[in-house]
């Protein structure tokens, strides 16, 4: 069985001078990435009604184990994770 590449399934933006991933199917998967690629959890919204992610920890998805995501239709996706 091939091994899924997950960098080709996650969605990723320039954040900060650096690159953030979303697109996560769990905390648990996040974590790992992170960790594999000394990176760190950070939690993002997409505030402004547009595709533009900012460090925003107010629903407190990291501290509490939580994973989200939304969908705005059929051709609209929105991904937090």
């Amino acid at each position: 069985m091939e091994k899924e590449n997950i960098v080709e399934r996650l969605v990723r933006y320039e954040f900060d001078k650096t690159n953030l991933y979303t697109g996560f199917k769990s905390v648990a998967e996040a974590r790992q990435f992170a960790e594999e690629r000394n990176g760190r959890l950070l939690e993002v919204g997409f505030l402004d009604g547009n595709d533009n992610p900012v460090e925003d920890s107010s629903q407190n998805l990291i501290a509490e184990n939580k994973y989200y995501k939304a969908f705005a239709g059929p051709d609209y996706k929105i991904l937090h994770s």
